[in-house]
């Protein structure tokens, strides 16, 4: 007998005789020779020679034969025992026994041979057709009275699944089954098994077998294309899973959740498309998982119950899938009847691990990934739809790994007013720990209505590196949340460490702010509670139109550190004239980068445009009719905000006085930063408000109804904590167009450029409670392109105090040329001027009937080709310079004219230095001088007495006794008891300076 070609043993049925047999493969080798058999009517006798040899050859041959399963092997090993069992006695058929039946046949004799023609269950042995039992006794009644043989053969081979399934013919415990030319494997199971993966129509159970990479496929386990494969994949799930580690997903396919935690295993398995590797990013992904019952409208529409999740993220890992609905589903959908939720969801946090690689997320709302203190998490090179979040880390989820993904992440609600599609959604757990140390890196993140990382519960010591964001809102937006007193320990590393770096922002921000609501804490959160550690270096900020808040936005962050940062600016080119009145519609076809100038006056959609206004299209096909898709500006320019510190309003905080909580609505605003202070404590809109609690708006007009994204509610104060301890070290600005850089409620700012480029006033808007900002480096002023005569003041300071600016400042033009530093409001004490300017009118400007108090001019101070150093716009203003030694005040137009107009500094104490009159002026600086006639002539009148401020004491007296000095009353700015002579050395005149401008005397002596 020769093996066929599968290694396999056919049955043989041989006429009475006598015969010797040898068993072979079908590459020749001998099993068993020499065997002799007698075969006479239905009876045969068997004598073996060399059986020992066989059973060698048997151990040897272990399933070396092409990888058949040493159940063939043994059953061919049964055999073998059976013959030496029985050399001695005769074998005699007695035809078919119905295993069914429960008892075995009846008065047999050893030797007596039956084949099982119905399955069944005999004292706990399943007999399965094909199956032989052969009685070892007289009366054979019991188990152990029965040998039970199995066919030694494979059962053949099925062209396919279907045909497998549709067979009713019965099949032998423990044997392979090949399909489709040994694609699929199978084993019959036990017929009692409850772990089985499929089963025929004739009620044979299977399991299917892994391949040589631990793989089962759903074609395997019977799911057909475009099928519902609940069941059969529930089966497998529930199933003995013994060396399967991967589901390949071969057709297309439905699943529904069968519950809450979705479909979980005895064992982590990865889902896999068939074509896994032949796609590069999970945007290729075309092999589909539809989910049934993942949303309220679906779950309807399919007569399920809508669950929380697909797949339990503990035990399921997913490679070159696409997740998407049955159907599509629309937005008003998803909002009228409930958000989707996650294909992947760990709440336990006990798992760790979860990995998905190629994925496409094609659907609307919900999550791909929603899991909870699950570290070592890994989601690469997936494709986002517009997701509620695409990944939801709570608690810590950390050592996670976000990189070379992309998608298309961003919708709004049927109403329009809430937006949502976050990339990383990090938010701390209930007892306040977030991720940590997690990797996010050469992602594209596309998102056009909201961010890309989006964290409440900490991002300390993640890295973020490499990527582009093309986003909406903000790249990253970090918020540290400190609203439970009872976990606030857990929060202090939640934001401390983090690192930015290489990344492409094109109209998005890093925001990085502070809530907190803690009574414990008083006024303000402790520092270490506030987001701190940043760095951030070698990143490229480009603006988008409507989008050019693009850069850093802090508020009660401290202790961060830029490092080459490149803030960039583009013109838009003018695409053509536009007559908005008579269109009465945006212009069609729009691109992105173009402009259209209005040559007429209209409203579209609520937009006003008036003649000359660039009417800028904010993306490639901008809607026709709608408002939103379309800015007005009155430059051609577009560029960064670069950095801001702003509290979150645009009119500054206002006291509005008191508010009463239990009035049931908030208090009707008109503008944001207008704030109330709770009188009587109440609850509105689910927000809690004791007395003292101060009601801040947030927008315009701020809802009387509504909390989240109109109110803030702070303890103690209307102002969170200011941000500090802030640099940014060789920065390149290209502020062009509007961008500003405004600092308010911040302390210890310091900017330094590489380049800064503007050509617009308020470049630098500091506000007043901006403290210790220190500004320096490379200025290029530049007149406004579009408006050429409009003044470019590039820094303006209100109330501030301790600034200090130090830049190599030059304008270049003719038109627009003014002053580079406008003080116009309020009290600022030490402002200190260092550095080169070059072409302005001034330096510095006090501008109004605001006080600059202690004006600092330092030793590095220049000036060329400036008509002043200072221009002062109100007499009253006292302005205090020198408070630097041997300062430089030179300018091209003269080497001896320090430019000053007007009453511009107060005296500093002591002698100054000799002053000559000069048709009839001179120009103190020090509280006592002594007064040389002009050409050293024998007599020279003074009239007019320049510098000081209010109050400032000044003493004259002559440089030399041979020439005389004539005060003169009334003539100049002098208001003397009558002319004064100065002709002695001992002669003196104290004077002192009113409100007037003028030089009163207070004592006059002489010594003659």
């Amino acid at each position: 007998m020769k093996a066929d070609a599968d290694g396999y043993f056919a049955q043989c049925f041989l006429p009475g005789g006598d015969y010797r047999i040898c068993l072979e493969n079908r590459f020749g080798t001998t099993f068993l020779s020499d065997a002799e058999i007698t075969v006479a009517a239905e009876t045969f006798t068997t004598t073996v020679s060399e059986t020992a040899g066989f059973q060698q050859e048997l151990d040897g041959k272990a399933d070396a034969d092409h990888g058949h399963l040493a159940a063939d092997v043994a059953g061919l090993q049964d055999m073998v025992d059976m013959a030496v069992s029985t050399a001695a006695g005769p074998l005699v058929y007695r035809g078919g026994w119905d295993a069914s039946s429960g008892a075995f046949p009846s008065n047999a004799s050893s030797g007596d041979t039956f084949s099982v023609t119905v399955a069944g269950v005999v004292e706990g042995i399943s007999y399965a057709p094909g199956d032989q039992i052969i009685a070892n006794t007289s009366n054979a009644a019991t188990v152990g009275e029965w040998d039970h043989i199995r066919p030694a053969v494979s059962l053949g081979e099925f062209d396919t699944v279907e045909d497998l399934l549709a067979t009713s013919q019965g099949m032998a415990i423990g044997k392979t089954v090949l399909v489709a030319g040994g694609q699929f494997k199978y084993q019959v199971a036990d017929p009692a098994a409850t772990d089985y993966h499929l089963t025929t129509l004739g009620g044979v159970r299977l399991y299917a077998h892994p391949d040589h990479k631990g793989a089962v496929s759903a074609k395997q386990i019977g799911i057909a294309d475009s099928s519902d494969g609940t069941a059969e994949f529930a089966r497998l799930c529930a199933s003995r899973l013994d060396g399967i580690t991967r589901f390949v997903c071969d057709v297309d396919f439905n699943l529904a959740s069968p519950s809450h935690t979705g479909f979980t295993a005895a064992a982590v398995i990865t889902l896999e498309a068939d074509n896994v590797d032949q796609i590069g990013h999970g945007k290729e992904a075309t092999r589909t998982i539809s989910m049934l019952n993942l949303i309220q409208q679906r779950a309807t529409a399919n007569s399920l119950n809508r669950y929380t999740c697909m797949f339990d993220a503990k035990m399921f890992r997913a490679r070159g899938l696409r997740f998407a609905y049955d159907i599509d589903v629309t937005e008003a959908e998803i909002i009228g009847n409930g958000n989707g939720n996650a294909v992947f969801y760990d709440k336990s946090g006990t798992g760790s691990g979860f990995f998905a690689e190629k994925c496409k997320a094609d659907f609307l709302s919900g999550y791909l990934l929603r899991i909870t203190d699950h570290p070592y998490w890994r989601v690469s090179d997936c494709w986002a739809g517009k997701q509620f979040y695409f990944v939801y880390l709570n608690g810590r989820c950390d050592y996670g790994l976000f990189s070379g993904n992309s998608g298309d992440m961003g919708y709004v609600d049927s109403i329009g007013t809430n937006n949502f599609g976050d990339y990383i959604k990090a938010g701390a757990s209930l007892n306040g720990f977030g991720s940590h140390y997690c990797t996010v890196t050469s992602n594209h993140f596309v998102n056009s209505k909201r961010d890309a990382v989006d964290s409440t519960g900490g991002l300390h010591g993640w890295k973020i590196s490499n990527n582009i964001f093309d986003v909406t809102t903000a790249a990253i937006d970090a918020k540290q949340q400190v609203n439970d007193a009872s976990v606030v320990g857990n929060l202090e590393g939640n934001f401390k460490g983090l690192t930015i770096s290489n990344n492409i922002i094109r109209g998005g921000e890093f925001i990085f702010t502070l809530n907190e609501d803690l009574t414990s804490y008083g006024l303000t959160a402790p520092e270490w509670l506030q987001v701190n550690g940043i760095i951030s270096n070698g990143n490229v900020f480009i603006p988008r139109p409507g989008r050019e808040n693009c850069g850093y936005y802090f508020k009660g962050v401290h202790d961060v550190a830029m490092t080459g940062d490149n803030f960039t600016s583009y013109r838009l080119r003018k695409e053509a004239d536009f007559d908005p009145a008579g269109e009465g519609v945006f212009p069609q076809d729009a691109i992105e980068g173009t402009y259209y100038e209005a040559t007429s006056t209209a409203t579209i959609d609520g937009l006003a445009i008036s003649v000359g206004d660039f009417v800028v299209p904010k993306s490639d096909n901008a809607s026709m009719t709608s408002s939103t898709e379309w800015v007005i500006k009155n430059t051609a320019w577009l560029s960064c905000s670069m950095f801001r510190t702003d509290n979150g309003t645009s009119n500054g905080y206002t006291n509005q006085g008191s508010w009463d909580a239990s009035t049931g609505t908030f208090p009707v605003s008109t503008s944001d930063g207008q704030y109330w202070i709770v009188s009587v404590a109440g609850t509105l809109d689910g927000m809690r408000f004791e007395v003292g609690n101060f009601l801040v708006a947030l927008v315009n007009s701020a809802s009387t109804t509504v909390y989240d994204g109109n109110w803030i509610k702070r303890r103690g104060t209307y102002s969170p904590p200011p941000a500090k301890n802030i640099s940014f070290k060789n920065i390149v600005w290209d502020a062009r167009g509007t961008a500003a850089c405004t600092l308010d409620e911040c302390e210890n700012v310091s900017l330094h450029f590489a380049s800064l480029i503007t050509d617009h006033s308020e470049t630098f808007d500091i506000r007043s409670t901006a403290y210790e900002i220190d500004l320096s480096g490379r200025f290029e002023v530049y007149p406004d392109e579009f408006n050429p005569s409009s003044n470019v003041e590039p820094i303006s300071i209100q109330s501030s105090a301790d600034i200090r600016i130090d830049f190599d400042a030059t304008y270049h033009g003719s038109q627009g040329r003014r002053d580079f530093i406008r003080h116009f409001s309020g009290r600022s004490p030490r402002i200190w001027l260092d550095g080169t300017y070059r072409n302005f009118r001034a330096p510095i400007r006090a501008q109004d009937t605001w006080q600059v108090l202690n004006l600092g001019m330092g030793r590095g101070f220049f000036t060329s080709d400036c008509d002043h150093v200072l221009v002062k716009d109100a007499d009253i203003n006292p302005v205090r310079k020198g408070l630097m030694e041997n300062i430089r005040l030179t300018n091209s137009l003269s080497s001896n004219d320090i430019g000053l107009t007007g009453n511009l500094y107060g005296l500093d104490p002591g002698d100054g230095l000799k002053l000559t009159i000069a048709m009839g002026i001179i120009t103190a600086t020090h509280t006592a001088h002594a007064i040389n006639t002009e050409a050293d002539g024998l007599t020279d009148d003074l009239a007019t007495i320049y510098g000081g401020m209010t109050g400032d004491l000044l003493t004259i007296y002559p440089a030399d006794g041979a020439r005389t000095v004539a005060a003169k009353n009334g003539i100049g700015n002098l208001r003397l008891g009558g002319d004064r002579s100065l002709n002695e050395t001992g002669d003196t005149l104290v004077l002192r300076k009113h409100a007037d401008g003028g030089w009163h005397e207070v004592a006059f002596s002489s010594v003659t």
